[in-house]
């Protein structure tokens, strides 16, 4: 018995070996036959099919160009350096008139979304453990385009902010659905106002932007506001992406249209999408399946539209910006253009329609 306890520990390190080599066999093994198999895989499978291959390439390369595209404020284009076939004229066309329809600045754009937002983001602070911590908040602009907030002393982002004022918050376009639509984060210092001669200044701010907000009154909430402006990062949707200085976000003003558009495009999207369609074709002299309007400013509106194609299937929705002849500065303004736009376009439409042209 004593020789076998003597035995036993390197019998059991023999075990132990034994099997670590053979599993790590069985890992080798694994790993050449999962090798032979991509590259059976990339012989047979992407021979045959070059446009799979072509097309994770031009995946990777779209994401590369399109990170430092929104990195230096471009709008992206498609510039992945492959051979590829030379554009139609109507693609050429259309690429010339979006490159040349008129938009809003990034900063504009940025200030219009804080301005006439529905007064609610999310605000990120400095915690406790040295991590961002997130909340929901309600906001509202001060007439810098800065945010106002009232805070409950008891909630954890006020709790951080007594620490350290660095903060963010961000602002999502009303109707936020998706990577569509448009985003700003403005980073910056929130502090406490504690000059009595302007808090009230800055609570009739907020109360005018959250009128049912009666827990302002409360004695256990205080006035924080946006002090000093360190970064804005502004998403306006697919494509369009910018770093804007602080100093053109406080030069900018809000669009004056933006307060009010998603009124004017909810009813042209239920009731008026026809004449959508027929201002892109008379625009751009597209069949569209559908033509959604996502937004409306001053210059003109964006239009998500899915295009009927020569082969007879649709294509997937995608953006287009199409401008006002002249900008708009109020509601009658908007509603009087969008109605001589569409019968602009009912006219262009009928005067190159194969009936008109054999007359």
């Amino acid at each position: 018995m004593a020789e076998a306890s003597r035995v036993a520990p390197y019998f059991l390190t023999a075990v132990l070996l034994f099997g670590g080599i053979w599993h790590m066999n069985s890992l080798r093994q694994g790993w050449i036959a999962s090798a032979r198999s991509r590259s059976t895989i990339k012989r047979a499978g992407f021979a045959r099919f070059p446009d799979l291959r072509r097309g994770l390439c031009r995946s990777t390369s779209l994401r590369k160009s399109s990170f430092r595209a929104e990195e230096k404020g471009h709008e992206v284009g498609h510039q992945d350096g492959r051979a590829r076939r030379e554009p139609t004229e109507q693609e050429l066309r259309i690429m010339e008139h979006q490159k040349n329809a008129p938009k809003l600045s990034f900063a504009e754009e940025a200030k219009s979304l804080v301005t006439h937002g529905n007064g609610y983001g999310v605000i990120s602070t400095v915690s406790s453990d040295g991590y961002p911590g997130g909340a929901v908040v309600m906001y509202a602009p001060d007439d810098d385009g800065l945010p106002v907030f009232s805070f409950s002393t008891l909630s954890s982002h006020t709790q951080d902010l007594m620490k350290s004022s660095k903060a963010s918050i961000t602002v999502q376009a009303s109707g936020f659905r998706g990577a569509a639509d448009a985003r700003v984060n403005l980073m910056g210092d929130i502090e406490n106002v504690t000059d009595e001669s302007i808090e009230q200044k800055y609570r009739d701010i907020f109360m005018k932007k959250h009128p049912e907000a009666f827990w302002v009154a409360f004695g256990d909430f205080a006035i924080y506001r946006m002090t000093s402006l360190k970064a804005i990062r502004f998403v306006g949707g697919f494509a369009r992406a910018a770093n804007v200085p602080s100093a053109e976000y406080l030069k900018a003003e809000a669009d004056p249209i933006m307060g009010f558009a998603d009124k004017i495009a909810g009813h042209m999207n239920d009731d008026h999408q026809d004449a959508t369609k027929a201002i892109v074709k008379a625009e751009l002299g597209l069949d569209c399946e559908k033509a959604e309007i996502k937004v409306i400013d001053r210059l003109g509106m964006t239009v998500f539209v899915s295009v009927k194609q020569p082969d007879e299937t649709i294509s997937p929705p995608f953006k287009l910006r199409i401008g006002f002849p002249e900008p708009c500065n109020d509601r009658p303004g908007v509603r009087d253009m969008l109605k001589k736009m569409t019968m602009d376009a009912v006219q262009i439409i009928k005067s190159t329609s194969p009936e008109a042209a054999e007359a």
